[in-house]
């Protein structure tokens, strides 16, 4: 009976301390990825969703992303038709599952070892820091997946210890919709096939290859090609949306090498393990992912210490004879935690600890394990309560700290970088300002701004995630302003997450004679910038000369003066860009077009970079200069990754863009050898 209270303390902790603040951190867009498509069905509007289908006239969610099922949408459209749409809705739905998770726990691991392991894993976790949070904004669309898990192991194990059929198609079906909700679920699969592989021969030594073949002689073949075919109900979510395209599986195939979001090199086994390991483990473990998110510096080590710790002691305990539970049944988790990290480190490396909470709760139940089997183990019953009281005392303490840290932290920040609260001022703002279809130009900002105005703001997300699809997003910004007015979207460029954007912003701005001028700036709780919202406004004629770090005059044709120029002072590196601005004059409105070169050359002479373009990055053509008009030349020079570092000489000067004769250029009442002119020395380091 104690047990059992101690679990229902369990249950109200969570509840109580999961519901705190609930609406804060602030709206990430990712906890939005599967809310917009919910919130979109039960408004009526139209589904934005990686893929849909059509049923009883109505269009329904398949999935999210093409490795990402529709699953917890659909947990969300029931919350959104019971309590309407809001943030804090889908929190309390988050809090739901996560509440009903803890039940489940409690259900598999009180069959599989025992009350004392159950309600002690419980209780930890209720309180754990990382699981805390994650239940609050739905884990990166991956919150059903630890339900589903715990659905399939505990069906699988009622199935191997009481033989009942149903218990293997429940948990067939609960294997496909956990294939259908994320395909990482298949990282579970593998690690029960590996465990049948090697834990096999602890069930029925000395019986040759027929040892394996123990779930053919417990089940009958019909019974195994019905749960196949419930299998393949519960992917039917995955299915349904491949049988579109294969979109899933050539996601897979393009990913198989290295990924191409991250860069990550999958075949780089041990090093990526490493990562796995020291990063994404122990971040889901002591709390550094959640300290992250609300901007705190605190985490908990005990309780990675305490898994290493009880990973030792079970396998000593089990090698003496002394264990108080199954060994066979220890060693089935232990190896899923291990096989389920090994695998993640040749498919998803980089992408966080949030994908590890799928081995939830198997680390707390070792721990649990190898406490009560040394507290069996003490023959002194007094000193075996005193200890194990001591130690879980110290595992509760270290968690409710840091998890009080947390909050605390959170009440102060409102939460950190892409989780800021600052979001959902911005997305006031841009509601009450009419402006419902801004550009993006960086990741983080349209699912939550949809969501967070209910579908009134739906931004146009053009940002590319990879610097070789930059081209093709230059040519559609050179396009889009040049359009209707509108407002630009950006994180500073410490918070930006795919660099390259805003260079091309305001390249085609600067192209078409507009500035970017600051709308609005929204800062988060430590006060630094987090968003970042742009207007754009003509550039008037300029006809008085600019402040200029060098002012050199020179003489370019009969029509052009060179006025001075600015130019970038600190060192370079290879593969960077050097900034140089030419001030040009039009003595007279020019009669003819012509275009700007840029040389740099090594010592002995070699062009080792240029640039040759019609001034104001092709914008404005001489032909077009105004008498009197002041053009300020903005040029990149790009240097190549194998420059060597020294010193390098910059030369400018002009031609006819059609016959390609340079213009006459007079310095200091001297014609230059070769019509072009020194301006100054770039320095290339590898420092």
């Amino acid at each position: 009976m104690r047990w059992r209270m101690i679990f229902y303390l369990s249950l109200l902790l969570y509840v109580l301390v999961g519901s705190y603040q609930l609406v804060l951190p602030g709206m990430n867009y990712d906890e939005a990825l599967d809310a917009v498509p919910a919130m979109q069905f039960v408004l009526g509007q139209p589904l934005d969703s990686a893929g849909t289908v059509q049923v009883a006239g109505r269009e329904w969610p398949l999935m999210v992303m093409p490795y990402i099922g529709a699953t917890s949408s659909y947990l969300y459209i029931a919350a959104f038709a019971l309590k309407g749409v809001s943030l804090l809705t889908l929190r309390q739905a988050n809090l739901f599952l996560g509440f009903l998770t803890l039940l489940l726990m409690w259900g598999f691991l009180r069959d599989f070892l025992d009350e004392r392991v159950a309600t002690l894993s419980t209780l930890l976790l209720s309180l754990d820091p990382t699981y805390l949070f994650w239940t609050r904004f739905g884990a990166y669309v991956s919150l059903p997946l630890v339900p589903l898990a715990l659905l399939t192991l505990w069906f699988l194990y009622r199935w191997y210890s009481r033989g009942q059929a149903r218990y293997l198609l429940l948990a067939a079906f609960f294997a496909g919709l956990g294939l259908a909700t994320k395909i990482l679920f298949l990282w579970l699969l593998a690690a029960l096939g590996l465990a049948w592989l090697l834990l096999t021969p602890l069930l029925r030594p000395w019986q040759g290859w027929g040892t394996w073949l123990w779930p053919l002689e417990r089940t009958p073949l019909r019974l195994w090609l019905a749960s196949g075919a419930v299998l393949v109900l519960g992917t039917s979510m995955l299915l349904l949306y491949n049988l579109q395209g294969l979109n899933t599986l050539d996601l897979i195939v393009r990913n198989a090498g290295s990924t191409e979001l991250y860069g990550v090199n999958n075949l780089d086994i041990l090093g990526n393990l490493r990562i796995v390991f020291f990063d994404d483990f122990r971040t889901m473990m002591d709390g550094g992912w959640v300290a992250g998110v609300v901007g705190s510096p605190r985490t908990n080590p005990v309780t990675l210490l305490a898994l290493l710790l009880a990973l030792g002691t079970l396998g000593w305990l089990a090698w003496r004879g002394w264990s108080s539970y199954s060994p066979r049944r220890l060693a089935l988790l232990a190896l899923l935690l291990v096989a389920i990290i090994f695998q993640s480190a040749f498919t998803i490396t980089s992408l966080g600890s949030t994908h590890l909470a799928i081995l939830w709760p198997i680390p707390q139940a070792l721990i649990a394990a190898a406490l009560f089997t040394l507290a069996d183990k003490i023959t002194q019953r007094s000193y075996s309560a005193l200890i194990l009281g001591a130690v879980i005392a110290l595992l509760l303490g270290a968690e409710s700290w840091t998890t009080w840290d947390y909050h605390r932290t959170l009440a102060r920040t409102g939460g950190d970088d892409y989780y800021s609260a600052a979001v959902s001022v911005l997305a006031l703002d841009l509601e009450q300002s009419g402006t419902t279809e801004p550009i993006a130009l960086d990741w983080g900002f349209r699912r939550n701004l949809q969501f967070l105005t209910q579908g009134k703001v739906n931004p146009e997300e053009r940002f590319v995630y990879y610097e070789n699809l930059l081209p093709p997003f230059s040519e559609y910004i050179n396009w889009r302003v040049t359009q209707e007015p509108t407002l630009y979207l950006f994180h500073p460029p410490e918070h930006t997450a795919f660099g390259g954007h805003w260079e091309l912003f305001e390249e085609a701005a600067y192209r078409h004679h507009l500035e970017p001028v600051l709308w609005k700036e929204y800062t988060q709780g430590n006060g630094e910038p987090i968003y970042l919202v742009y207007q754009l406004e003509p550039v008037p004629p300029l006809f008085e000369p600019p402040t200029m770090q060098h002012a050199r005059t020179a003489q370019v044709g009969e029509e052009i003066a060179l006025l001075g120029y600015d130019l970038d002072p600190s060192p370079h590196r290879p593969g960077e860009r050097v900034s140089l601005t030419l001030y040009w004059k039009a003595l007279q409105q020019p009669t003819r077009g012509y275009k700007v070169f840029v040389h740099l050359f090594d010592a002995q002479g070699t062009v080792v970079a240029q640039s040759d373009s019609i001034p104001m990055s092709w914008g404005h053509p001489t032909t077009d200069w105004l008498e009197g008009e002041i053009i300020p030349d903005r040029v990149r020079l790009g240097l190549s990754n194998d420059v060597p570092p020294g010193s390098y000489a910059l030369f400018i000067g002009m031609y006819d863009e059609v016959t390609g004769e340079r213009l006459p250029l007079i310095f200091d009442g001297q014609r230059q050898a070769g019509d072009t002119l020194r301006i100054g020395e770039i320095l290339v380091t590898n420092d």
